[in-house]
């Protein structure tokens, strides 16, 4: 008996609902938010540079490839490959919110991740629209930082991710 495939969409998860916002918060909980999430975003950008290095060695290798003999431009291509497993493996993946416990990559919510202004929702011609900052877009990069949660309002970090 074959099993029914329901969909070959991407899976991206639902956010959980969120039970208080941030004017629910104190400023003391508000605090010891932010004081938990430093390491997790130092961690972040760290893991991203080192990320970062590793797609520069590959593209630099590839390059050193090209310019050598065809006799010697294996090895150029073994040490790309190995530099973008390397990136792939170190890549780090976006943290989840310590006040509502949502992914703060996984859907846009009410907030806006820059400002904490309210969000219009995303039209099929346009992404989602913050009142006070523009438009928000995340395609293969995204033009925003991640200083707020967008789920709850909580500021985690005032550089961004």
């Amino acid at each position: 008996m074959m099993s029914e495939v329901k969909s070959f969409r991407l899976h991206v998860p639902r956010p959980t609902p969120v039970t208080r916002f941030v004017t629910d918060y104190t400023e003391e909980e508000r605090a010891r938010f932010r004081e938990v999430f430093q390491p997790i975003a130092e961690h972040y950008r760290r893991r991203s540079r080192i990320a970062s290095l590793g797609i520069v060695a590959a593209i630099f290798s590839i390059i050193i490839g090209f310019a050598l003999p065809k006799s010697y431009a294996i090895w150029p291509g073994i040490v790309s490959i190995c530099a973008l497993l390397f990136t792939f493996l170190v890549s780090p993946r976006i943290p989840t919110c310590p006040a509502c416990g949502n992914a703060l990559g996984c859907r846009f919510g009410r907030y806006c991740p820059e400002c904490c202004g309210e969000l219009e929702p995303a039209r099929w011609w346009r992404g989602p629209l913050c009142r006070s900052c523009g438009t928000l877009y995340w395609g293969k990069r995204r033009n925003f930082d991640l200083r707020v949660c967008t789920h709850c309002g909580v500021l985690l970090d005032a550089r961004g991710l």
